[in-house]
């Protein structure tokens, strides 16, 4: 999911394990706690951009670094809090700033998001949020230290939890994620939420921002946190039933339109959970359709046809970023030529064809495009996004008709 849902998630887990006993600490520490294993985009820096796409959501995202790493986080921690560190001025106050800064990098890229995609509420909540956070960075540095006894294993099992809910809640995305890192390079995928879904991570938010003004000794202040964790979790299971749902549905389209198809996959259009988008492979092409929950009818009326072209990759096969690419969309992709100057596109089909969901160009309609290029021998692949100024508020508006079931490719 998107760096807020994950700093939300992981301050509603701190505040479950430890906020009786610390605080807001614990909804501070959780939130950075769920932030870690994004930060493997540092790795970026070394890498180059098609693999540093494979290696997000690798290590940092498996079952072995929520085991292995809380060790070390949960020990620096207890050494902080048992050598009394948290009490020294420059201490507070340096942590404060790097907290800071660390969230400000996190919000500043879900602000740039929001900007592109012209969500500007998205960008208001990135901001206010930002704001918020230097508030009680400046509170926490003003306000008299407390003393705190938690052990190290209180510790371990508060890093293990924020790691390990964060590596689960990415499950549920369609990117994917490598949880048996480094023993297998699977991506685990339950493609049924999207990777920013206001549905899921905005009321959650509310509900640890109110528990963060209860007193920690307060009963109620666990009772909302813990109504903010299960009303998440219940809207994960909602997205689950409406993608069984849109599954029957598509396959019952594809038999009324005589589609036969060795595999197919669904996935959530940006935003929610009802608008859903297929993709059928057959022989030589693939099937792109669209439904939502709110359709009139529980039936595709059309199939965008798109044929494979994989012919084009002849002899490049085994090339590095081709294997990146083909392992990146999980085989489900089709090559175009430019009939002028033949260059080749790689094209990611994994969440459908935006123009089946909004009234958007068809040439900027693939979200995931890698132009290729020969190089050395081998096809080198360099990722394509179009600008933002492709994103008009026609098309926005018309992809929220869609998501309401009002027209119908």
């Amino acid at each position: 999911m998107d760096s807020l849902s994950q700093i939300v998630l992981g301050a509603a887990v701190g505040e479950a394990v430890l906020g009786k006993k610390i605080g807001n600490r614990a909804i501070v520490i959780g939130a950075t706690g769920g932030t870690i294993p994004d930060l493997d985009v540092i790795a970026n820096a070394f890498l180059s951009p098609m693999q540093a796409m494979e290696f997000h959501r690798g290590i940092s995202h498996s079952f072995t670094f929520s085991i292995v790493a809380p060790l070390l986080f949960g020990g620096i921690t207890h050494l902080i809090y048992k050598n009394q560190l948290h009490t020294s001025k420059i201490f507070r106050a340096s942590i404060s700033i790097l907290l800071t800064l660390l969230f400000a990098i996190v919000l500043g890229s879900a602000a740039y998001a929001a900007i592109t995609t012209q969500t500007w509420w998205g960008l208001g909540i990135s901001i206010a949020l930002l704001l918020f956070i230097a508030y009680r960075a400046f509170r926490y540095v003003k306000k008299e230290p407390q003393e705190f006894d938690v052990s190290f294993w209180q510790w371990y099992s508060f890093f293990f939890l924020t790691f390990i809910t964060h590596v689960l809640l990415d499950v549920f995305t369609t990117y994917g994620t490598q949880i048996l890192m480094p023993f297998s390079n699977y991506r685990a995928s339950l493609s049924s939420v999207a990777v920013v879904d206001p549905l899921y991570t905005m009321p959650f938010l509310l509900f640890v921002i109110i528990a963060s003004m209860i007193a920690r000794e307060s009963k109620f202040r666990r009772v909302i946190n813990y109504l903010g964790i299960i009303i998440s979790t219940g809207y994960l299971g909602l997205a689950y039933f409406n993608k069984t749902f849109a599954n029957v549905v598509f396959e019952d389209s594809y038999k009324a339109h005589r589609i036969e198809y060795k595999r197919y996959m669904s996935t959530p259009t940006l935003f929610n959970s009802f608008l859903w988008s297929s993709v059928a492979e057959a022989d030589s092409v693939y099937y792109l359709g669209a439904y939502s929950k709110f359709d009139p009818i529980e039936r595709v009326n059309n199939f965008k046809i798109i044929p494979k072209n994989h012919h084009h990759l002849k002899g490049h096969e085994n090339d590095e970023h081709i294997q990146i690419l083909k392992r990146f969309s999980d085989n489900y992709f089709t090559i175009q030529q430019d009939s002028i100057s033949k260059e080749l596109t790689f094209i990611d089909l994994r969440w459908g064809a935006l123009s089946n969901v909004s009234d958007i160009d068809e040439k900027n309609e693939f979200p995931f495009v890698f132009r290729l290029e020969k190089k050395d021998g081998q096809l080198m692949a360099k990722e394509h996004r179009n600008p933002p100024s492709d994103i008009s508020k026609e098309v926005l508006e018309s992809y929220w008709d869609r998501i309401m079931g009002r027209w119908q490719q």
